[in-house]
């Protein structure tokens, strides 16, 4: 024991010695880490909304940090938790104020990182409520925030969301262009900001557009004229089903009337008074006008091209039926013209040789319509006469007053009665001896004038009403006779009937 006692004092004098005034003390510490936070962002948001908190000395452990919102006594979930960075969802009973942080058994209030939590956004009407495609709308109400890049507005069409584009925005107004759809009607309109849908929806009606891409009329002449009470359908897109809902102009003139509407036409009346002009269809305050326009039928015009065909010099040949065609065609059945037995009288030449079968109508060597009795196969004693032969066309005129005219060269008549007719409401010419005109049958006399002297006659006549009419000529002919008709002009006088 006293051994123990005489090194202590030694130990105790060496410490002493060696420390004189001169000489630096270092102490060791172990200092605790501090919490702190550097930035809050974005420090406004909706419930929902993900706030991304940056400090220092959060850990790396979700179950060991807690995030409180103003007014919480839970944490916020936590989405992502870094010792220098934190992910939060703002929860839905948040309020506007610090936000409370605990980590590692630390705990520190944002006092001077103030996070606002902002009430749903709401709609509270939109305009125009009923719109096309490319159109711009105003939507009015609250909490939209003034990024328009936060904002989202859509409607859900067939499925899938349609987005609008959002031009601008302020915390009570959006702008927006609405989309091309091809799907028309009544949705419901919804919007997003940063993510948070509105408290309601709005109705918006997507409305096709009207648009008229051909008118044609019913009217007997021609599709392009329309007179009153003639029927128009007016092809397009856009019309809808109900007749109700669409109006139609003629000109400046309403339509007598709308007999039926599919959207993709319209057929409606022609009104009295039209002068003639361009349609227009107008739907939901949308209108589209005809590029094509209706024409009325003006006094004193010539109407030939609209209602007769094969008609003038040089005449087109039908096709030969077998038996009739040769080497040697003067004859043909004249196109679009109806040529009974009697007058298919004429043979061709095959190899010097008569066809088999008549044919008749066409003179091929003049291209002028001909009747003719002799001067060919002479073998054959129908070819020598004529006996009611007819060759005619059937047409359709609207009421009024009319005129025809026909040009005619060589008529050789040694006997015999070759007229010009015009029978209404019958579908054949009669017999030269059955023309009356207590039937309403209009006729004339051609008269012998001779080889080539071209002359015109004129055969006036009157229709109550839309009337078919057979027009042409009939003939019985002794042989050695003929007639030549060059051309044929139908001119409207006017609607004036007596």
């Amino acid at each position: 024991m006293k051994k123990i006692y005489l090194i202590l004092p030694l130990l105790f004098s060496l410490l002493v010695i060696s420390c004189d005034d001169d000489a630096e003390i270092v102490r060791l510490t172990n200092e605790d880490p501090v919490l702190s936070i550097s930035n809050i962002s974005p420090q406004r948001g909706y419930a929902g909304a993900e706030v991304t908190i940056e400090g220092a000395n959060f850990g790396a452990a979700k179950e060991l940090v807690k995030v409180l919102f103003a007014g919480m006594e839970e944490s916020a979930e936590l989405l992502t938790c870094e010792d220098t960075k934190l992910v939060v969802k703002v929860p839905e009973n948040a309020t506007s104020g610090a936000l409370t942080i605990e980590a590692n058994k630390m705990k520190i209030v944002t006092s001077d990182w103030l996070f606002t939590v902002i009430p749903d956004p709401e709609m509270t009407e939109i305009s125009p409520a009923r719109v096309i495609g490319n159109a711009e709308v105003t939507i009015t109400g609250k909490n939209f925030g003034t990024v328009k890049e936060d904002v989202q507005l859509y409607c859900t069409i067939d499925g899938e969301d349609v987005s609008f584009t959002i031009t601008s925005c302020t915390e009570e107004e959006i702008k927006a262009v609405v989309p091309e759809t091809t799907v028309f009607g009544e949705f419901d309109l919804k919007v997003r900001i940063q993510g948070k849908a509105a408290k309601n929806t709005l109705k918006i009606t997507l409305l096709e557009k009207p648009t008229v891409t051909a008118v044609k009329s019913d009217n007997v002449l021609s599709e392009s004229f329309a007179f009153a009470g003639d029927k128009v359908t007016i092809q397009g897109t856009g019309f809808g089903t109900d007749a109700n809902a669409v109006a139609v102009k003629f000109g400046n003139l309403d339509a007598a009337s709308i007999e039926s509407c599919k959207n993709s036409e319209i057929v409606a009346v022609v009104p009295g008074g039209f002068t003639g002009g361009t349609v227009t269809v107008t739907k939901d305050g949308l209108f589209s006008t005809s590029t094509d326009e209706l024409k009325i039928l003006e006094d004193n015009t010539d109407i030939s091209n609209y209602v007769l065909k094969n008609y003038k010099e040089p005449f087109t040949p039908d096709e030969f039926k077998a038996g009739q065609g040769g080497n040697e065609n003067s004859w043909a059945v004249p196109a679009s013209w109806t040529v009974n037995g009697a007058a298919q009288n004429m043979f061709n030449k095959q190899n010097g040789q008569y066809c088999s079968v008549p044919v008749g109508g066409l003179n091929t060597d003049a291209q002028v319509l001909t009747m003719q009795a002799g001067w060919n196969n002479d073998a054959v004693e129908a070819a020598k006469t004529i006996k009611n032969g007819k060759m005619y066309q059937n047409i359709v005129l609207p009421r009024g007053s009319y005129r025809l005219e026909v040009t005619y060269g060589q008529v050789i008549v040694k006997g015999g009665h070759p007229y010009v007719a015009i029978c209404k409401n019958k579908a054949e010419l009669p017999n030269y001896e059955d023309l009356s005109e207590a039937d309403g049958d209009v006729f004339w006399l051609f008269e012998d004038h001779g080889a080539n002297p071209l002359a015109t006659k004129s055969l006036p006549f009157e229709l109550s009403e839309t009337t078919d009419v057979c027009l042409g000529f009939t003939a019985s002919m002794p042989q050695n006779s003929c007639f030549k008709v060059k051309e044929l002009k139908l001119v409207y006088i006017s609607d004036g009937v007596q």
